[in-house]
């Protein structure tokens, strides 16, 4: 337990506490509290503090004010004496900081005669190991400077999930950049769901119009059935589909559902799956490192949901630049699949509209063959879940007359699961 200002950390139960009384505090914000009462007195980099609270994921700066603004709200912190900002470096946490070998019990409470006699310990500084270049590296920020300015005149695009949304206004990103959110009521009292869609179509080399219908009618499906909050991206620039991703990691901490759902082109390589942003056409698997974001990511972004993680990949999964002569890049084969993301806590579901190095058909009606039948079993009440993806397969199956086979890969619970409950 660390104990500041009044305040107590319980570390075992995950709880804040001041003067035997818990303080509300989201899971990330308590991590970002721990992370910096584990280093008083120390300047702790945006940098650090973001590779430290989400390891292995790009998340915005933003993702990170909103952690501390959380802590400062619950510490009472409203003139940031204890947490401080230093511009454009960092913050520092300016309190001493005690670790206290007791733990707190709500039945037999600790009264002074109690109290250890020893003099209470104070939390040394933890050094801070640098065996390497963090995941914002200076290398990735350089090559990426442009993308980061880009990002700058698209700032509206880093939007909250727990808020009114507004409207984006993205001429400058691209014509085609069009971001929604609607918030619906929840499917039921103790259950949230929320869901990011994303349908990409304009390549240069090729124009996908059935990947946004497909990812707009998702969409408005998830609203009409109820989940909390429904974020619609169609054809967003990289950088911002990257912070999408944070964002939505940081929704999914408050949820039971959290889905995906990706429509445009894929690509797989080694065993691991990306999706190619709008704009983004990799001639070869070499360029897959930059261009392309991988499945794990999305993965990663709905890890927090509390019932459910479903990821749906409605796009190809062929190699890309086949007559490339190149071998793959060692970094490609080395790339973590989607399978070592699969979460112990809950279900957690990845659902392919094709098999491996299928393409995917295009449909003759308005939406493509596995949209389609991903719409109907959305809208059938009473369908448990395994069961709807089930019927998405065989449907799928039978009007492209066994070109493209669906295929379902996780666990679910003995609990049924509904996306319309009976």
């Amino acid at each position: 337990m660390l104990c500041f200002a009044g305040f107590s950390l319980d570390l075992s139960q995950c709880v804040l506490r001041r003067e035997d009384q818990q303080v509300p505090l989201r899971p990330k914000a308590f991590d970002a509290l721990r992370y910096l009462a584990e280093h008083p007195h120390q300047l702790l980099t945006k940098e650090e503090l973001l590779q430290a609270l989400w390891p292995g994921v790009w998340v915005t700066d933003d993702s990170l004010s909103q952690c501390i603004r959380a802590v400062r709200l619950a510490l009472d912190d409203t003139h940031h004496q204890l947490v401080q900002t230093v511009p454009r470096r960092g913050y520092v946490f300016a309190v001493d900081v005690i670790r206290s070998m007791l733990r707190h019990s709500e039945d037999v409470p600790v009264t002074a005669s109690q109290q250890p006699q020893s003099a209470p310990i104070l939390v040394r500084p933890i050094p801070r190991r640098h065996s390497g270049p963090p995941h914002h590296s200076i290398l990735w920020l350089s090559a990426a400077a442009l993308s980061f300015a880009f990002t700058v005149f698209v700032g509206a695009a880093y939007w909250r999930m727990n808020v009114r949304p507004a409207a984006l206004a993205l001429a400058d990103a691209s014509p085609e950049y069009v971001a929604t959110r609607a918030a619906a009521t929840d499917a039921s009292p103790v259950e949230r769901r929320v869901a990011l869609v994303v349908g990409n179509g304009s390549y240069d080399a090729v124009d996908l119009p059935g990947a946004r219908r497909d990812a707009a009618a998702v969409a408005q499906a998830l609203r009409q059935i109820g989940f909390a909050n429904v974020v619609l991206l169609q054809d967003p620039p990289h950088q911002v589909l990257l912070a999408a991703l944070g964002e939505f990691a940081l929704a999914a901490e408050d949820a039971d559902w959290a889905v995906i759902y990706y429509a445009g082109r894929g690509a797989e390589v080694g065993g691991a799956q990306f999706l190619v942003p709008a704009g983004a056409v990799p001639a070869s698997s070499y360029a897959l490192s930059t261009e392309a974001i991988a499945l794990t990511s999305l993965l990663r972004s709905a890890a927090s949901a509390r019932r459910l993680r479903l990821i749906v990949f409605d796009a190809c999964r062929v190699a890309p630049g086949v007559a490339d002569p190149r071998p793959i890049p060692s970094i490609l084969w080395a790339h973590p699949t989607w399978t070592t993301e699969l979460s112990p806590r809950g279900a957690t579901l990845v659902a392919f509209s094709t098999a491996q190095g299928q393409q995917a058909v295009d449909g003759a009606g308005s939406y493509g063959p596995y949209a389609e039948a991903l719409l109907a079993a959305m809208d059938t009440p009473g369908l448990e879940l395994g069961a709807a993806f089930r019927g998405v397969r065989d449907r799928v199956l039978k009007v492209t007359d066994g070109r493209q086979e669906p295929f379902l890969y996780g666990s679910l619970p003995a609990e049924p699961l509904y996306f319309r409950p009976p």
